[in-house]
């Protein structure tokens, strides 16, 4: 006999309502005592720029402001249209959020309703769900940064400063899920050994840039620039060894646990010793052709470099449990077991003494823009022809290994900026496919000329309600003197 997720036995169980499943939250209690909620990060990083964020990333040869060498540092010697002696972008902020398992849509109906109630699921609805949960669990993308820079473009030169912050590896395991989701009638065991490997790490960096221009061999003007980057590493973990599994046992959903969690962390014991956590450099290089006042292209290798990370702690998790209840009592009153006393923590053997060197995943990118004017033609009753500035943009990129934002999947972006009642109201919308994030992007801003501010939003993990998976947002204000 077996005991859902309800309370009652299979064969009576009619649906699933999520918000009533003791035994499913029990797991969850401890698989989060056990640190267990970390899951192998694959690349989720957005781009910090609104505007970027709006045109589907497809970005490279489009940046004009006084980040534009975060896309490509040539771009700091390639002529623009109303340049300024000096640019400022400041601030840059982003925050979004998103999962890879439940789409919007899907979110929404497992709301409670006006009334409190739960939602209910179908068998089939359970199966359904079940049948597009990724291998590697249910993962949670949280990605907040912020981004200031300055820039003179007769100087060639910029200088900036950014931030990240992602929760881009915390989940939930497969088997988790399927227990939260369907009782220990389908998944009696959670294992844990799938979670070997996952890391997870935050980063600052401080860059200067600098373009110079090439003689004329092809085209209007061509530039190679470069970027240097100094990185100081905030935190930094990653799972060296994951064993065993959690249990629940018939016939009143008894959980046991027998697992051990080994892992690595760096991370500052106080605000005086964040410059030790860890550090780096890196370097960007570019290259840019602007063919006529119309069409540029342009390619970069970017991240060429390393991070080491300092004073690794060593630490071991492990729960040894015994079968204890859990689920519903004979009076049929939730319980929930107390598991504080089976968890140990314990030291590795060069606990604080090791330190990791790292390579950071380097990646290609070719972009090409085209910037122009459609209109209509001059007739009889209109002396002024109507012109719309368009910017229509594509971006490819590779990359040559994983994590840091960096994905080994090929991505393909698109971009489009028209300003149909004049330069000062930009419409932006763009998307991007393939890679480990595809997604739609959409936004405006106000271009004053010396002042600008950009406001962006966009999809995670699909393109619509229906398939999107979170949603993300970004605001950008930009100076000029």
């Amino acid at each position: 006999m077996s005991i859902s997720p309800t309370g009652q036995h299979a064969q009576d169980r009619p649906h699933s309502p999520l918000a009533r499943a003791p035994l499913g939250a029990t797991a969850l209690a401890v698989a989060a005592g056990l640190s267990l909620l970390l899951t192998a990060p694959p690349a989720w990083a957005l781009a910090t720029d609104a505007r970027a964020l709006a045109m589907g990333n497809a970005y490279s040869m489009v940046a004009d402001e006084a980040d534009m060498a975060a896309w490509n540092p040539a771009l700091l010697a390639i002529s623009q249209p109303n340049q300024h002696w000096f640019e400022l972008t400041a601030p840059s902020v982003n925050l979004g959020l998103g999962n890879n398992f439940l789409s919007l849509n899907s979110l929404v109906n497992l709301l409670p309703n006006a009334k409190g109630q739960a939602a209910s699921l179908s068998q089939n609805a359970v199966s359904s769900l079940l049948a597009g949960l990724p291998t590697s669990g249910w993962q949670i993308a949280l990605d907040s940064g912020a981004r200031a820079a300055i820039a003179s473009p007769p100087l060639a030169t910029s200088v900036m400063l950014e931030t990240d912050a992602d929760m881009q590896g915390v989940g939930i395991p497969h088997d988790l899920v399927q227990l939260l989701l369907e009782g220990n009638t389908g998944t009696p065991q959670v294992d844990i050994s799938a979670l070997d490997g996952a890391t997870v790490a935050a980063i600052a960096s401080a860059g200067i840039s600098h373009a110079i221009a090439l003689p004329h061999f092809l085209g209007k003007e061509s530039a190679l620039g470069v970027t240097v980057k100094y990185l100081q590493g905030l935190a930094y973990g990653t799972v060296t060894n994951a064993t065993g599994s959690l249990a629940t046992t018939d016939p009143l959903g008894e959980v046991s646990a027998s697992a051990s969690l080994e892992y690595q962390a760096a991370y500052p014991s106080s605000l005086s010793n964040l410059l030790s956590t860890g550090s780096g450099v890196a370097v960007d290089l570019g290259f840019v052709n602007q063919l006529d006042d119309q069409l540029r292209w342009g390619l970069m290798m970017g991240n060429l470099g390393y991070i080491k990370w300092n004073h690794i702690q060593d630490r071991i998790e492990s729960v040894n449990q015994a079968p204890t209840g859990a689920g519903l009592s004979a009076t049929g009153a939730a319980s929930t077991p107390n598991f504080s006393n089976a968890l140990k923590q314990t030291s590795g053997v060069n606990n604080g003494k090791s330190n990791i060197d790292g390579h950071l995943p380097p990646y290609a990118r070719i972009g090409i823009a085209w910037e122009g004017n459609l209109g209509l033609p001059r007739t009889s009753r209109s002396h002024d022809p109507w012109s719309m500035p368009v910017i229509a943009s594509l971006d490819a990129q590779q990359g040559f290994g994983e994590g840091y934002g960096i994905s080994t999947t090929p991505e393909l972006r698109i971009g489009l900026e028209v300003r149909p009642l004049g330069r000062w109201l930009p419409l932006r919308v763009g998307t991007t496919v393939g890679g480990d994030l595809p997604m739609m992007g959409a936004g405006f801003g106000i271009d004053l000329d010396r002042f600008r501010i950009d406001v962006a939003a966009g999809t995670m993990f699909g393109y619509f309600d229906n398939s999107a998976k979170g949603l993300y947002g970004t605001v950008t204000t930009n100076f000029a003197i």
